[in-house]
């Protein structure tokens, strides 16, 4: 698997160590912002009209899609696992630690909460509540997340 030049391919911005496999698609490079220690996989389809920004350490599994008219951003440690859709219709902001499990789908207009987790099929029509995890079509809230311990393994892991 080969990687791709950000700069030669006309990324408006990236930080430090970021990695974008070869066979991803991105359709407008000069409205994608990424920010360090970014992994876009294979098979990944980044193709919204908006304005789409990765923050740091942000995974992109491969078979995701970000797609519509508006803008997209996906903020710091957030995982957007195989096969999720992002459909970014009226804008979509995934907050920091959120985890969208695989093949899932968040429509447009949606705010995903910090450290929420959308599990596997799930689809998200409404916004989602920080640290609180949701399953089901459509969503439902079943359970909590240990915010503190998460914030603690991120400061360990940046401190580092």
């Amino acid at each position: 698997m080969g990687t791709v030049d950000l700069q030669a391919l006309g990324v408006a911005a990236f930080g430090d160590d970021v990695t974008v496999y070869e066979r991803a698609l991105i359709a407008h490079p000069d409205r994608l912002r990424l920010g360090s220690h970014v992994i876009v996989d294979d098979f990944v389809s980044i193709a919204t009209a908006g304005e789409v920004v990765l923050g740091s350490h942000v995974h992109l599994a491969a078979f995701t899609s970000i797609e519509g008219e508006g803008p997209c951003a996906v903020a710091d440690f957030a995982t957007v696992a195989l096969g999720a859709r992002i459909e970014a219709g009226e804008g979509v902001r995934v907050g920091a630690h959120a985890f969208l499990g695989a093949n899932s789908v968040v429509e447009g207009g949606v705010e995903v909460g910090e450290g929420a987790v959308l599990g596997a099929l799930g689809v998200a029509a409404g916004d989602l509540d920080p640290w609180t995890v949701y399953v089901g079509a459509p969503a439902r809230a079943i359970a909590r997340r240990p915010k503190e311990a998460i914030l603690a393994a991120a400061r360990r892991l940046t401190a580092a």
